[in-house]
């Protein structure tokens, strides 16, 4: 049978071991957060513009009449935006495989 100063020191161990683990998964959660920041950091200055630049290119496109010289700048236009934001989510991809 078990003492009462027993009892209270493996109280106290286990209220340790406990308050251990409570700021270990604090400081992962505290990691993850600043991971998610990231991203979406990358997403609202990284991601956006090209993403607008296409949107916006898109909309002053003449369908109406394909060969007007001016859709070829628009696609030229359209093919530097993609291939910027093609980088950038390779960046990203990286960048998340880096951080596992």
């Amino acid at each position: 049978m078990k003492s009462f100063f027993d009892e209270m020191l493996a109280e106290r161990r286990m209220r340790i071991r406990m308050e251990s683990e409570l700021l270990y998964y604090k400081a992962e959660l505290s990691d993850k957060q600043k991971k998610l920041d990231a991203i979406t950091w990358t997403i609202s200055h990284r991601l956006r513009p090209p993403v607008a630049t296409i949107l916006g290119l898109s909309n002053i496109f003449n369908h109406e009449n394909k060969s007007d010289p001016d859709n070829v700048q628009v696609i030229d236009g359209i093919c530097l935006a993609s291939s910027d934001l093609d980088k950038i989510v390779m960046d990203m991809v990286k960048l998340a495989r880096n951080k596992r």
